[in-house]
């Protein structure tokens, strides 16, 4: 048989409620914050850079104007190597590459290169 304290119980429900009511204040703030997505890419008035032109326009409709997209042509944020590691680290949340370029990450990647 278990004993508990007298009001114990009571005492974990007001501190589960309480509990949630913090958590639903952190996500109200949360849907106000416009976050930044950094899109990189290589080349510079190309369909590449016409894609992510439309990608872009695409995030913040159906965001509703929450992510505010940055598009970095022509390897502003360095060369394709370094926004791979960009892109692994959080610095770059999208990249427009062709996939060979990250075979290095994951070699499945090589498919996309076979004849």
């Amino acid at each position: 048989m278990i004993v508990t304290r007298p009001g114990f119980m009571t005492w974990a429900a007001t501190a589960g409620a309480f509990m949630l009511s913090l958590a639903t204040l952190d996500a109200h703030a949360a849907e106000d914050k416009i976050f930044v997505m950094k899109m990189a890419l290589a080349t510079l008035d190309d369909a590449s850079h016409q894609y992510a032109k439309n990608y872009a326009a695409a995030v913040v409709k159906h965001s509703g104007g929450r992510i505010k997209p940055e598009i970095y042509p022509a390897s502003q944020l360095g060369s394709i190597e370094r926004q791979t590691q960009g892109l692994q680290f959080g610095a770059i949340q999208c990249q427009i590459v062709a996939p060979e370029f990250l075979a290095g990450i994951d070699e499945r990647f090589e498919v996309c290169a076979a004849a």
